[in-house]
């Protein structure tokens, strides 16, 4: 019997200290978006029109999104690359305390201002110098470990699996500087025009790079999904040479950024088409073959052999399932709804259990005790069936009519299916908070509980 690729992320001695660090800072990414959450559940589900309640609904939900996907994926990025890089440098010392400045001023952007908020794709922002300057930090503090990461050069087909989470760490970083120059590039390009409305500029400004995010969010999900693969000792993992032509393959399309760049106008609609027809054809072939591999793995293994995979196995069932039902909601788009933020929100929240997940399992290498116990186990479903729960609920929403990014619904709350959704929002959206805090509970113990079980 042929023995199974080993896809575990190795954590050297010298760098624990700074993948503690990006650890702690992911953990931290999601606390005021768990509570924000709360906010944008009661805001999104009760009828409220006045001027005051939108715009704290949409400041609450700029802060949301942007910690919740920008800064807790590309903290978990920076555990990984941290980790990869093998040796503590100056830079990837500064690029940790830039980044958690950065997130600091983005948390606390709105009680020294910053209340003005732009509902723009990707990054949405508070259109405010302090707000902005968070953010720069923050994405500074990231571009910081790019020369290390991409000094170490791959070995594109091996057969090794450690050379594939070093070459799935390479692409992922490799997209976040394409999306930095892109977005130096758009920056540059827009034309002075007083008359434009912010949220036209900052679409347009965030439109590129925002695309070109998806596809470091996705490379990092296949090397989350195959680090737990591995540490539930399933069988088959995907061959190491096999999963390297997917994760390049899905890259390649990245290949023609430059030339969109240099043939387009910025504010043209073959512009804007270029990138969305880059995300929907290339970004998705790594992902679900990979994950097929790993269903069959699921579907073969059983019940978990040790208390500690029980979290592992938790996660990554519930992240194939949201990541799943992201993509077939997207088929369902038509027109600006609620299904439009449900597609998101499915996908988004795959991503995110992959990194609960792998958070999981980096704590017992980092020196603290490994997440076990009912609470550890029950976790993921808790915030995967509040997600789903809520994701359904916009569903519904979208299909009778309600828009997007607005506080209360298009629904009559006397109609059945305005009941209905608002019914699913409102209590998914609750219980998936319960899931977000339970899940930095769970680490908390680990850390607090360093030399014993949890």
């Amino acid at each position: 019997m042929s023995r199974e690729p080993d896809y575990q992320i190795t954590v050297p001695e010298a760098v624990q200290p700074l993948v503690r660090g990006w650890v702690y800072l992911a953990m931290a990414s999601l606390i005021v978006p768990g509570l924000t959450a709360i906010l944008l559940v009661l805001l999104r589900t009760l009828v409220v029109d006045t001027a005051s309640w939108t715009d704290l609904f949409r400041t609450a939900l700029v802060v949301h999104v942007d910690l919740s996907v920008f800064v807790w994926f590309l903290a978990v990025g920076g555990a990984i690359w941290t980790a990869q890089s093998r040796q503590p440098t100056l830079a990837s010392i500064w690029s940790l305390r830039l980044a958690v400045t950065g997130t600091v001023i983005i948390s606390i952007a709105p009680l020294l201002g910053a209340t003005t908020p732009v509902m723009n794709n990707y990054i949405p922002v508070l259109d405010h110098p302090i707000f902005h300057f968070g953010l720069g930090l923050f994405a500074i503090g990231i571009l910081l470990l790019a020369p290390a990461t991409l000094r170490q050069r791959p070995r594109w087909l091996s057969d090794s699996a450690g050379d594939l989470l070093q070459l799935g760490g390479w692409l992922a970083m490799a997209a976040t500087v394409l999306a930095a120059i892109a977005f130096i590039h758009t920056y540059l390009s827009i034309p002075v025009d007083p008359e434009r409305a912010a949220v036209t500029y900052y679409e347009v400004l965030f439109w590129s790079d925002g695309h070109i995010l998806q596809f470091t969010y996705t490379t990092l999900l296949v090397i989350a999904w195959l680090a737990l693969g591995s540490a539930l000792k399933m069988n088959p993992l995907p061959n190491p040479k096999i999963t390297a032509i997917m994760l390049i393959v899905g890259f390649a399309p990245l290949i023609l950024v430059p030339w969109i760049l240099s043939s387009y106008d910025v504010l043209s609609v073959e512009y804007r088409g270029w990138f969305t027809w880059l995300m929907r054809y290339g970004n998705s072939l790594a992902p679900v073959l990979v994950a097929l591999f790993l269903l069959m793995g699921l579907f073969r293994a059983g019940e978990q052999s040790s208390d500690e995979q029980g979290p592992l196995r938790g996660s990554l069932i519930a992240s194939f399932l949201l990541f799943a039902a992201g993509g077939t909601i997207g088929f369902m788009i038509s027109g600006v709804n609620t299904i439009i933020p449900a597609h998101y929100h499915g996908s988004i929240v795959g991503v995110t259990l992959a990194f609960m997940g792998l958070v999981y399992l980096l704590l017992p290498r980092l020196g603290f005790a490994a997440p076990v116990g009912r609470v550890a186990n029950l976790q993921p479903y808790i915030y995967a069936v509040g997600q789903l729960m809520h994701v359904a609920g916009l569903v519904i929403s979208g299909n009778h009519g309600a828009f997007r990014k607005t506080v209360g619904g298009s629904v009559g709350a006397e109609d059945f299916y305005g009941m209905l959704s608002t019914s699913f929002t409102r209590i998914g959206g609750l219980l998936a908070v319960v899931g977000g805090m339970l899940f930095l509970w769970v680490c908390w113990k680990s850390i607090r509980n360093s030399n014993k079980p949890t």
